[in-house]
């Protein structure tokens, strides 16, 4: 068995705030997959896990938020840099001991969000968002997914792009609890 624990893995600053936090037969959800380095490390460290599902399309996409909104160009991924995550991700989630924990689902996340009943997740963790647009959509559409009290979670607020958007979304829906940043990752507790 691989331990993915390294510093490279997105989520690795959730472990503790779940393992504290969620109590038995925790579900939970990882928006953008990319290699399943954060996917194999909740499985492997999360105690009490019953199931983590891993969303992503696995196709070739334009990455605008992180670069072009912050004075970069674009990036763009390939078909095949695509496949090669979705190659990857499967080899990671062989190796790394916890393959019945791990499920994945080959599709955008605003068509599996329909799969999750609302109040129905002990946690969520967002990292496939392309625009500011797409950020605001999935969290708009996933938030209703998370229990009270579990936790909601997304990637790259380092980038002032994000952070606007994550923002955006609270004061909108006029959510005060607390927040917290640290290692590019934002997180509350609903």
């Amino acid at each position: 068995m691989y331990n993915f624990n390294s510093k490279e893995v997105n989520a690795q600053s959730l472990i503790h705030l779940i393992n504290l936090t969620q109590t038995k037969d925790i579900v939970g959800v990882e928006l953008g997959v990319q290699y399943g380095l954060s996917l194999c490390t909740i499985a492997q460290k999360v105690e009490n896990l019953k199931l983590i599902y891993g969303i992503d399309p696995y196709l070739p996409y334009n990455d605008y938020l992180k670069y072009a909104y912050d004075g970069h160009p674009a990036v763009s991924h390939s078909e095949e840099q695509a496949d090669l995550y979705r190659i990857t991700t499967q080899h990671n989630i062989k190796f790394c001991g916890q393959s019945d924990k791990i499920k994945i689902i080959e599709k955008t996340a605003k068509d599996a969000v329909d799969q999750f009943e609302d109040d129905s997740l002990d946690f969520i963790f967002i990292d496939s968002h392309n625009t500011p647009q797409d950020l605001y959509e999935e969290m708009t559409r996933w938030y209703p997914k998370i229990k009270v009290g579990g936790i909601f979670a997304g990637h790259d607020v380092h980038y002032e792009t994000i952070k606007n958007v994550v923002d955006t979304f609270r004061n909108k829906n006029n959510i005060l609890n607390k927040m917290s940043m640290f290692d590019s990752v934002f997180v509350w507790i609903k």
